[in-house]
């Protein structure tokens, strides 16, 4: 079983909100309504002296409606 890492998610409804997610992961998908997908993709922030992983919002799938 691979460690959890709290990583910080930007953008979309997750923003700013801290989640442990385990470091094999690269995309995460965030469902709040049936119809709307949220996908996060990991990424790296500058913060001066190195960077640090976060998950930036960078689609959203739309379901289609019959």
């Amino acid at each position: 079983m691979s460690k959890l890492a709290k990583v910080e998610f930007l953008g979309g409804p997750m923003d700013g909100k801290m989640i442990a997610v385990p470091k094999s992961v690269d995309a995460y998908h965030c469902c709040i309504n049936p119809m709307i997908i949220h996908c996060y993709y990991r990424d790296e922030q500058h913060t001066g002296k190195g960077f640090r992983t976060v998950f930036r919002h960078c689609e959203l799938i739309v379901a289609k409606r019959d």
